[in-house]
């Protein structure tokens, strides 16, 4: 979503998603194409950023996860590399 935000561990402030991506030097398809995890607050981790602090685990705080995703039927693209498909 447009602003999402991440405070990731080990850094001060939080940056939205768009500036983190910016700021890496990622390609347009890159920046489609990477993985982000959200819950009903807010995204908590980005593909090759980490998690946010409001997710740390530490010894007095224990916490499970379970993700799932879906994906879009209309956003799926198939690329056939040669040979012949057989239709019957």
């Amino acid at each position: 979503q447009a602003g999402d935000q991440l405070a990731l561990v080990g850094r001060n402030g939080s940056k939205t998603l768009k500036k983190l991506f910016s700021e890496s030097g990622l390609s347009q398809l890159e920046r489609q194409t990477r993985l982000v995890a959200a819950d009903a607050q807010s995204v908590f981790w980005a593909e090759g950023f980490g998690a946010d602090r409001r997710t740390v685990i530490t010894s007095g705080r224990t916490s499970r996860i379970l993700l799932g995703w879906s994906v879009d039927p209309a956003e799926v693209q198939f690329e056939q590399k040669g040979g012949k498909q057989d239709d019957s």
